[in-house]
Parts: C-alpha cells; structure tokens; sequence
C-alpha cells in the first residue's frame, strides 16, 4: 500500500505529516493521484490515527493534545477570560472558524457579548480537539 501525506515543504507545518490517500494501485498510479507538498511512501495507516513523521518516513501514531481549558463559561464583560494552555509552539487555532496563531503556548478569549466561541485544534501529530466556550 502507498502512503501519500503532506511533506515539509507545505507552508502550514501543522499539516506536515498529514496522510491524505492510500492507495493499492502500482507506484505510478499512486504518484498521479500526489498533488503539490506531496510525498509518498510504502507502508499501512490509518489517516484517524496515524501521521508521517517528515524528518524520517515513519508512520507514528498520534497523541493528545494535552491543552487544559480553565473553564467553559466566562462573564462577557471584555475582561475574564478563559485560556487554552499547553498548546505547542507556535500552534494555529480556529476560533469561531478564524486562524488564530499562538505563539506563547496559551490561547486566551475574551467577548465583550454573550454568545458561543467554538475553538478547533487540528494538527497532523494530534488527535483534533474541540472546546466550546459561554461567555454570558
């Protein structure tokens, strides 16, 4: 079976590893289906669990993110907040479906109204996690 996955050269390195096909058809075939920032190895993954680690070729399986939210309800007064922590660095965070960029390992929100802030973490090497947020 061939493994096609995002190589190093993507922009987004958190894509880096990412496994995108498996195929069984012959290398050739396997090739045609590669687009840009596009590797290719032999092996067996499961894109749910698995990753390719860049620097050497080698299917890894993914780990928790291990982020700790510090509450799930904050009053909406454009002061509390409530923070994402343990993030690596940097680490990109869509946060109501906008790129965030962390570059300090902690993610802090704040609104000034109520409502919902939804907070995706997506990363070749983790599992994807999702927080939900109140600020009321």
């Amino acid at each position: 079976m061939w493994i096609i996955y995002i190589n190093a050269s993507h922009p987004d390195a958190q894509k880096h590893g990412a496994i995108n096909l498996l195929s069984d058809s012959d290398f050739l075939s396997a090739v045609a289906c590669m687009g840009a920032y596009h590797s290719i190895i032999e092996g067996s993954a499961d894109p749910q669990v698995h990753y390719v680690d860049v620097a050497t070729e080698t299917v890894m399986d993914k780990t928790a993110l291990g982020a700790i939210l510090s509450t799930t309800t904050f009053t909406a007064d454009g002061v509390a907040e409530a923070v994402l922590s343990g993030l690596p660095l940097p680490f990109n965070v869509l946060v109501n479906n906008e790129v965030v960029t962390v570059s300090d390992g902690s993610l802090e929100v704040t609104a000034e109204e109520t409502g919902t802030i939804r907070i995706l973490c997506q990363s070749a090497k983790y599992f994807e996690e999702r927080y939900t947020v109140y600020a009321i």
